[in-house]
């Protein structure tokens, strides 16, 4: 096991702090297509699935290698061919070697952030920040190519669509803009503010603000249709897949009603069916892959759904407390417990796999070449491998 440590301090807002190859001045080539195995964005794609093409660990796994940064890590790494880009919660962000865990670069965004989970598109590692600014650093240097300040703190990931990169704020507006550029497309007002990630398909955007799920025209902004989900607490980050929008409701709401999973024509609006926790405690928006949706819960289970109806096909216990959302890959669900440990399930059965070690209150893993990435609160990215069968 090798293992990376690394304490920021002292870090100068915008200023790139180490640079270990790749031009300051000229722009990446860096891929940015996930066929690969790359993941570029939060829970694997702009539907927020949280579907990744991995591979993941095989054999025995355990922690290959683990980076400590200078404050809580409260989003999800992207992986784009050798490195992975991580956002600790200080505002610094990360470029790191995907094998060893080494620091390529890192710069500081000069404000705090939430659960803004870097995007990686067109050569660019894009973030936003407290301050309601979007930056965009090359992928290959760190270096700043363009920055977009919009009316609001963004607290979470925005989604890549074609030229597009779309994010929203606490002030309770929608961003388009031009990835290239940061040039505003588009801004739309939104009900109330937003907390969580922009989720976006083909044609349309999505967002929780508040307890609406609101659905925009990807082309201009303009809304969709907008549906009342919940009367106590906020929504998630939506998840789109096979037509319908998946979202958890009743966040950090004071009734346990409300604290489950609606699923809505992604067309229409319409509710399709719910979900709620037989123990009344907070479940989260799933995961789908196969017809099936995912749901992780406080409670300590993990149960599968079917997609299209609701209906219960399996429910297994983990032992411990449930927040972080799932990844699917290999036909393995991948769920990282606030038990310190990352815990496998077969897809189809439930049946407990594999597990190991980790430590903090861990957020959404990443899946890619043959390791499981996984931030927590206590700062550490910890990369599960394997050893081949």
């Amino acid at each position: 096991m090798r293992i990376v440590r690394l304490l920021v301090s002292g870090l100068v807002a915008g200023t790139l702090l180490t640079s270990c190859g790749g031009s300051a001045t000229t722009p990446s080539a860096m891929p940015t297509s996930p066929a690969s195995g790359d993941v570029t964005t939060y829970r694997g794609d702009a539907g927020r699935t949280g579907v990744m093409q991995g591979p993941g660990p095989t054999g025995s796994p355990g922690v290959a290698w683990q980076f400590q940064a200078g404050a809580p890590i409260g989003s999800s790494p992207a992986v784009v061919g050798d490195r992975a880009f991580l956002l600790s919660n200080d505002g610094v962000v990360h470029a790191l070697d995907l094998a060893t865990g080494t620091a390529r670069w890192e710069v500081s965004l000069g404000a705090t952030t939430g659960s803004a989970s870097p995007l990686v598109v067109a050569g660019l590692v894009v973030v936003g920040d407290s301050s309601g600014v979007v930056h965009a650093l090359d992928a290959a240097s760190g270096a700043k190519r363009w920055s977009t300040q919009t009316d609001g703190a963004i607290d979470g990931a925005a989604a890549g669509v074609g030229d597009l990169v779309l994010t929203a704020t606490e002030a309770g507006s929608a961003y388009a803009l031009d990835a290239r550029t940061g040039a505003v497309t588009w801004k739309a007002a939104l009900p109330a503010g937003v907390t969580r990630s922009v989720t976006a398909s083909a044609d349309t955007v999505f967002v929780g603000a508040e307890g609406m799920l609101v659905a925009m025209r990807l082309s201009d902004g303009s809304i969709r249709w907008q549906t009342p989900v919940a009367t106590s607490g906020d929504c998630g980050t939506p998840t789109v897949a096979d037509g319908l929008v998946f979202d958890s409701t009743g966040l950090d709401g004071s009734d346990p009603a409300a604290k489950g999973v609606v699923a809505l024509d992604a067309s229409t609006g319409a509710v399709r069916w719910r979900y709620a926790s037989p123990t009344q405690r907070q479940a989260y928006t799933p995961g789908v892959r196969d017809g099936r949706a995912f749901i992780v819960a406080e409670d300590g289970t993990v149960v599968a759904l079917d997609a299209a109806t609701g209906a219960v096909a399996w429910t297994t216990k983990t032992g411990a407390v449930n927040e972080a959302l799932p990844a699917i890959a290999d036909g393995v669900v991948y769920v990282p417990t606030n038990g310190h440990t990352l815990v496998t399930l077969d897809q189809a059965t439930g049946a407990m796999g594999w597990q190991a070690p980790i430590i903090g209150v861990p957020y959404a893993p990443v899946v890619a070449q043959g390791l499981v990435l996984v931030g927590t609160s206590v700062g550490v990215l910890y990369a599960i491998g394997g050893t081949a069968k």
